[in-house]
Order: C-alpha cells, then structure tokens, then sequence
C-alpha cells in the first residue's frame, strides 16, 4: 500500500467539518504512516549483534561465507549439506549433561527458556518462524557443543574426534559472521559445568579457552593471555578483539594519502619488505628515520580457508556493526595497495610474508583483497595505519627514492645491455669457430 503524505493530498472541505475533525485525521494518518515504517525498519531499541553475511560483499566464495561442516544458531539451521554434523553435537551434548548434576539439569533450560526473549534479539533476521522450543533446543545442543569442545581441548586435542581432520574446517565455521550465537549463552552453559568457576570472570575462563583452540588452529602462541576487559558480543567479536593492536586507535586530524604504491614499486624506491613476528596480523610497521634501505615490516598471512575467513568476517563484522573500530577494513585496504598484480604477489612471497599459497594462486590472492575493498565503506580518519600510509607516501615523493629508482632502472638497463653484448660476442666465437678453416 501507497501511502500519501497529508500535506499533499487534497481534502475535500464538505467531508470534513470542523478543524477538529481534520486535525485527528492527519493524526490518524500519520501514526498509519509510522506504523507501516515501523513494519519496514529494523527495531533500534534491541541490540542486534548477529547478522547474516552482508550481500554488498559481492565476489566472496561461497565456501567462505557460508558454513561447510557445522551450523550454529538459526540462520543455517537444517540446511542438508550441515546435517550429517548434527550427531556430533548430540554425542558432545550427552557429554556435557554428564559433568551437571541431574538437579541443576532443569534450571538449567530454565535460565535458557527465560533468556529466549533477549537471545532472540541478538538476531537482526526475524526468527519467529521457531518455536520456542525448538529455538531454546538449539540454543542447548549448539552451545553444549561449543563449551564441550572448548573443555575436552583444554589440555590437548582429541585425535579420536570422528571429525579431527576437519577441525580447521570447523574452527572457520564458529568464526563465521551468521553461524553465531549469544556469548551469554555460552557462559552460562560454561559456568554450570565449571564448578571452580566464578559467576562474575567466568565469562573471561571461557575466552581463554576459545581462544587457546582459536590459537592453535592458527599457529598463534598459545600462552597468549586474554586481555579485552569488555565481554565480547560472540566468538567472533571475541576473536576479532584478540588481534587488535593493544595500542590504542590515534585519530588523524590531518590529511593523508588513502592509497600507496604497489610492493613492487616500493622495493624499486629502496624499501625492503621483511616478515615481522607479531601477535597480530595487524601490526604493519613501518619507521622512516631509520637509516636506509628502509623497511616495511608486515607479520605473517597464510591465505588459506581459515585466514579467509577471520578477515572476510571480521571486515563484514566491523561493516555492520557501526559502533566497532574498522582495524581489518583498514588491513585489507593496505593491503589491497600493496598486492595489485601477480608480481606484487611473488615479492611478498619472498619475503615470507604470504605464505601457504602455490604459484597459481597469486590471482586468487588479489581478487580476495579487490573483492573485499571495493565493496566496504571506509571512512580514512578511522584508520589505524593513517602514519604508515603518510610515511611510505612522503618516503616514495622523495629525492632518496627518485635516486634508488633510476638505479634500479639504470642496473635493469645495464643487465639487459650486458646480456646482449655476451650473446653477440658469444654468437660471434661461435660463428668464428664454425667456419672452415682455410
């Protein structure tokens, strides 16, 4: 239904006989207009923290945005390809009511049953369509799963896991943006079966323990301690938060460039990319007093299933939730400057910066990075590498650079020459000693 503005439609005079009649039509018209508004836009009052994958995120694989083996929470719930994992989360669940004792089994569902409301509007997407039962079963079975992996992995994983060969698989789905569900769900689950746990740092016990498996599938230290003082909003959110720079974000009050130049162009102008050891991905350095050859140094990235996808979901994370600091927004679009073509791509291989990729794959890894970068809103004053983007920019318009890259060119003009004056005078001994001899 069209609805017209009142101040624009006529109104007939005679229909209407007094001031009073009229004045309670415009109102009555008005609140039918907000009503329907109502209907259309998202509730600003709940605290929506799990969305779906956002679709402006267009060229994103498949594999990548949607869950492979597990569903958790509704959005991908019954979907055939993630059914067969469902017997793995009902043996995990039987674990789990195992270490409860059968009196505290009942409130158990009953804080759940409770919580329904609010845990419902965790969800932006509308999930009336479950019945309470069926959404607090979920909300048991899928949690239980998720604190039983985390306790049983506590000391070591489980190499009898039916699914262990996937568990990287598995890790990835649990950091996937619309297979969340509420970390209040988790803690409470956590702490009725944790009996030396506090009620008030049990939230921070979890964290460690999601965490620590988080780690290991990524090859991070797995003595990192949990440091966010702020509860997270989901295992994502927690993740996310883990790798943020502990500095925190200085807000650039001046201009500077939004782009710099391709690895290659750098190396030509005298910097040198090497590997950083870092806790985090995000931690790119980049220092222009220090004598030269200058250095860009940039911690380590496996582009593989897993790496994907903490840095789709996380940029998709930070796109949605408006509130959040842009760190990985800000990661893929530096990034994304610095690999533009395949050979941008083997200088960084070389540097042992990315890694876990074969040769053919160089396309693969600019596309993930143009496909992400085209497609988000980013605003530059938000961005946590506005210093290394003025730095490298104002090193690159420098004499320094102007001399380091004519050298370069100078000694790609000398090799070439060198090169064709061997072949000649190589093809000219040869010539010479082919001929016959008088």
């Amino acid at each position: 239904m069209e609805f017209v503005s009142p101040a624009a439609r006529r109104i007939d005079p005679q229909a209407i006989p007094n001031g009073i009649d009229l004045l309670q039509q415009i109102v009555a018209d008005l609140e039918s207009e907000m009503d329907q508004r109502r209907k259309q836009l998202p509730d600003l009052r709940t605290c929506h923290s799990i969305y779906l994958f956002p679709s402006f995120l267009s060229g994103i694989q498949e594999g990548v945005r949607q869950p492979k083996l597990a569903s958790f929470g509704p959005y991908y719930k019954g979907n055939d390809h993630l059914l067969p994992f469902e017997e793995h989360k009902t043996n995990f669940l039987y674990k789990f009511l195992e270490r409860i004792e059968k009196s505290s089994r009942p409130n158990l569902v009953q804080q759940l049953l409770l919580q329904e409301s609010s845990m419902r509007d965790c969800y932006y997407e509308d999930t009336r369509s479950i019945s309470s039962e069926e959404f607090v079963k979920m909300l048991l079975t899928d949690g239980s799963f998720i604190v039983e992996l985390f306790y049983q992995s506590a000391n070591d994983l489980d190499t009898t896991w039916p699914w262990f060969n996937d568990l990287n698989t598995l890790i990835a789905d649990l950091l996937k943006m619309g297979n969340q569900l509420p970390f209040l769900v988790l803690e409470n689950l956590f702490h009725a079966s944790c009996k030396t746990c506090d009620q008030a740092t049990s939230w921070q016990a979890l964290s460690t323990l999601a965490l620590k498996i988080f780690n290991q599938a990524l090859g991070r230290p797995l003595n990192m301690v949990f440091q966010n003082k702020q509860k997270p909003k989901h295992l994502l959110d927690l993740f996310r938060s883990s790798l943020l720079p502990a500095t925190p974000l200085k807000i650039n009050c001046k201009d500077f460039p939004e782009s710099i130049q391709c690895a290659e162009l750098l190396c030509n102008a005298g910097i040198t990319l090497k590997r950083k050891k870092a806790n985090s991905l995000l931690e790119i350095d980049f220092r222009k007093l220090n004598m030269p050859p200058f250095s860009l140094k940039i911690p380590p990235v496996a582009i593989d299933d897993l790496t994907s996808t903490i840095l789709v979901h996380c940029v998709a994370l930070e796109q949605c939730l408006r509130s959040t600091s842009k760190h990985f927004t800000a990661y893929i679009r530096f990034m994304n400057c610095l690999v533009r073509q395949p050979e941008d791509v083997r200088f960084l291989r070389t540097a042992n910066i990315i890694t876990a990729i074969q040769p053919d794959d160089h396309e693969y890894v600019i596309n993930l990075f143009d496909s992400v970068r085209e497609n988000v809103h980013f605003n530059a004053r938000d961005c946590y590498l506005w210093k290394q983007y003025r730095e490298i920019d104002s090193y690159y318009d420098s004499f320094g650079a102007y001399i380091w890259c004519n050298l370069a060119g100078y000694n790609a003009l000398t090799l070439v020459v060198s090169t064709l004056a061997a072949t000649i005078a190589l093809g000219s001994w040869l010539f010479t000693w082919l001929l016959p001899k008088k």
